[in-house]
């Protein structure tokens, strides 16, 4: 899953810290949603922001 969150941000021609930015979250955090090493929240996953901005309406 933590690929595909990549592809997709990559897809979109985004860097880690413009994805971040559009999800008011840092790029730390957004670096560690990336890497496996913390759980998406199902909230970020869901958020009308995320879902319009990675085209997945």
């Amino acid at each position: 899953m933590y690929k595909n969150i990549r592809d997709l941000r990559e897809d979109k021609d985004l860097t880690q810290q413009e994805l971040a930015n559009i999800l008011r979250i840092t790029q730390a955090t957004y670096s560690r949603y990336e890497s496996g090493e913390l759980d998406i929240p199902t909230a970020v996953l869901n958020s009308q922001i995320f879902t319009e901005r990675m085209g997945m309406e």
